[in-house]
């Protein structure tokens, strides 16, 4: 091959590479045009309003779209919050029927804000879990009375009683609430009921010293004499704790020193264990 002709061909091969390159340009221009007037139609689509017969879109309160459920059982009280002023339900559609819902969550973490709004939003505050345990029965036995009460200007029910036969009196005979006390039982909260272990409201307003919870539960029908299933009476918890002002109450009202508990100790006896001196006289003399 001459140098002319070879001056020749290597002019030819780079006209056929810029060829090459060019038709590669123009097909990458032609495929970008496409793309970016796909994207705008898109974009002008997604802003278009709605019109009047269109279904308006979903309202979502929460990014990850859960619903109040799943948001107060894992703690995410603000934004449970936002999500049910948002129009999320406060009992999500679906839920089983014996499930723990979003309110009861609320009572039992003591979150008045989120139980607050969960109520105003609708939520039914009688539902029951598994335990048959209903928000209010949660909200007294965890001491969150506030919510309690705010459960009740809902219209709970003071008189449900749990599957472990807990009711709602526990928890404030256990604090000494007075005045709760005497709304749940004009609500119709048994003075009496007892949980499996035979423990009542009147033992825990004993063992607490709490005279006033004692006069109001006699008051309503509890019985001074009962006992738990290992024997123990009111007296013996106020005994075994060192009350002396309700030891000395109960027994003016006609609690009995002499009784003995399943193992064999007495009022008395438990009075001694715990080094309450004052109380082992008040019951050796009264």
């Amino acid at each position: 091959m001459t140098v002319a002709s070879s001056r020749i061909w290597a002019r030819g091969a780079v006209d056929r590479g810029l060829l090459v390159v060019g038709l590669i340009l123009g097909i990458m221009a032609v495929t970008a045009a496409k793309l970016i007037l796909a994207g705008l139609d898109e974009i002008g689509q997604a802003g278009e309003r709605p019109s009047i017969d269109a279904p308006a879109p979903e309202a979502r309160s929460e990014p990850g779209g859960e619903s109040a459920l799943e948001l107060a059982r894992t703690g995410r009280w603000r934004e449970l919050q936002q999500g049910i002023a948002a129009g999320l339900p406060p009992d999500p559609p679906g839920t089983e029927p014996r499930a723990r819902t979003a309110l009861m969550y609320a009572a039992v973490a003591g979150r008045f804000g989120a139980a607050q709004a969960l109520l105003e939003a609708g939520a039914r505050p009688d539902r029951r879990d598994e335990s048959g345990n209903t928000a209010l029965i949660l909200a007294t036995d965890h001491h969150h009375f506030d919510i309690a009460r705010s459960l009740l200007d809902a219209g709970a029910d003071a008189s449900a009683i749990s599957a472990q036969g807990g009711g709602t009196l526990n928890g404030p005979a256990r604090q000494g609430d007075n005045g709760l006390i005497e709304r749940l039982i004009e609500g119709g909260a048994d003075p009496d009921a007892a949980m499996r272990e035979g423990w009542r409201p009147l033992h825990y307003a004993a063992g607490g010293g709490h005279n006033g919870a004692i006069r109001r539960l006699l008051a309503a029908g509890a019985d001074i004499h009962a006992a738990d299933n290992a024997g123990l009476d009111a007296l013996m918890y106020a005994a075994g704790q060192g009350h002396l002002p309700t030891v000395s109450w109960l027994l003016e009202r006609g609690a009995d020193r002499t009784r003995r508990a399943r193992d064999g100790r007495t009022a008395e006896d438990m009075a001694a264990a715990g080094g309450f001196a004052d109380v082992v006289v008040t019951l050796r003399t009264r």
